[in-house]
């Protein structure tokens, strides 16, 4: 399951809910086995120059090499571009998580007494 996190300065105005549907969309058309993606969004107060910052996490797999990454991060990015209404720094950037890294969903069940 990926996970998405969209950083910008509160003065930039953009639709996240819509942007995250069109990126889980643009996700599964270029892996199908890649899921529902977790989303977030976080507007800042302070901050110094308009600035978007799109980041993505997905686990690593062997199909996902160069030219998929090259090609999901400009079809990201114009997303991105798509979305905005104003001039700003965009950034955006994917990255596959370690072995070591696990992602699950928790239940408070599972606590022990």
């Amino acid at each position: 399951m990926p996970h998405l996190d969209l950083k910008y300065s509160s003065d930039i105005e953009i639709d996240a809910i819509a942007f995250f549907e069109e990126v889980e969309a643009t996700l599964q058309a270029h892996d199908d086995d890649t899921g529902p993606c977790k989303c977030r969004a976080y507007p800042t107060e302070i901050y110094r120059y308009s600035q978007c910052v799109v980041e993505i996490r997905m686990f690593a797999k062997r199909e996902r090499n160069a030219q998929f990454t090259a090609d999901l991060v400009a079809a990201i990015e114009a997303l991105l571009v798509k979305h905005l209404s104003q001039d700003c720094s965009i950034s955006v950037m994917l990255t596959f998580s370690p072995p070591a890294y696990i992602t699950r969903k928790f239940h408070v069940s599972e606590k022990s007494a």
